[in-house]
């Protein structure tokens, strides 16, 4: 079933688990999708074939978001956001320093915001509506005009 057929997806975290579950599911349903992670996501690629783009990306990072958005032009216009990438320390908050602390939160938080501010003004343009999933956080964010 080819759902997604005409459409580029971005997937962050998608070197393993779910992300890479999720890149080869849309491209199965028809998308060309760009990978993500912090190290390139090879054999994800690998798994999908030639309509996977594998990009670096530290989701923690503004540049990188900006550079992703620039580069990721080459490939076509993104309509599908999945927001996968995620951090968990998994200890208690009383073992928690500050520092482990901000990375969770820049992972978990403001990676959506990143992605929202480099892709979703594209979206809006393509086709009037987008979808940006935010799969860690259990929640989603959709825009209609």
């Amino acid at each position: 079933m080819e759902t997604n057929k005409g459409h580029l997806a971005l997937v962050t975290g998608a070197a393993q688990g779910i992300g890479q579950a999720l890149a080869v599911t849309l491209a199965e349903r028809g998308a060309e999708v760009i990978v993500t992670d912090v190290a390139l996501p090879h054999k994800t690629v690998e798994m999908i074939g030639v309509s996977a783009h594998a990009f670096q990306l530290d989701v923690t990072q503004e540049e990188d978001w900006l550079s992703l958005s620039v580069k990721s032009r080459d490939v076509g216009e993104v309509d599908i956001v999945v927001n996968n990438a995620g951090y968990f320390p998994n200890r208690r908050i009383d073992d928690l320093d500050l520092p482990t602390w901000r990375k969770t939160m820049a992972t978990n938080l403001d990676a959506h915001f990143l992605s929202a501010k480099y892709f979703l003004p594209g979206m809006r343009k393509k086709n009037g509506a987008a979808s940006l999933e935010y799969l860690r956080t259990w929640s989603a964010c959709r825009y209609r005009e």
